[in-house]
């Protein structure tokens, strides 16, 4: 005896005849995103497209006294997109000692929020030192390096 239900195919027919319906209800406007949630034709992880450059995004947490990483990698000249995100208890920041002088965010990042900073790496091959300016967080360890590699 047969139970009666939805077979496998019944339930494709469905699903389909709801993405169908769902084209007509304005979702062709929106971007076709992979399961990391980022447009199909994106850049690969930690780089932005524009125009013929490259951006070098990275995603760092400020968090116990250190930066997560605490080093980074990046082509001569390359932009560079830090967006720092502050999952500790304290105020942060980030300050980069470059050849050109200190890049740093305008205001510190309160405990549970993110910050963007945007700079051009040097075009100087070389390891530049970033720390976060705050109180006495540089001497308690929280520092990185920035590598400029070609």
């Amino acid at each position: 005896m047969r139970k009666k239900g939805f077979g496998y195919a019944s339930v494709v027919a469905l699903v389909s005849a709801i993405g169908l319906l769902g084209a007509g209800c304005g979702l062709e406007d929106r971007e076709t995103v992979n399961a990391a949630n980022r447009p199909l034709d994106a850049p690969a992880p930690g780089q932005l497209e524009t125009g013929t450059t490259q951006v070098m995004r990275v995603e760092m947490v400020a968090d116990r006294m250190e930066f997560i990483p605490n080093e980074l990698t990046v082509r001569p000249g390359q932009p560079v997109r830090v967006e720092l995100e502050n999952e500790g208890t304290v105020p942060h920041n980030i300050e980069f000692e470059l050849p050109a002088g200190e890049v740093e965010l305008q205001q510190n990042v309160a405990p549970g929020e993110t910050k963007v900073l945007q700079f051009q790496a040097p075009e100087k091959p070389g390891t530049y030192t970033f720390y976060c300016p705050v109180a006495n967080h540089e001497e308690r360890g929280m520092t990185g390096k920035l590598i400029v590699a070609p």
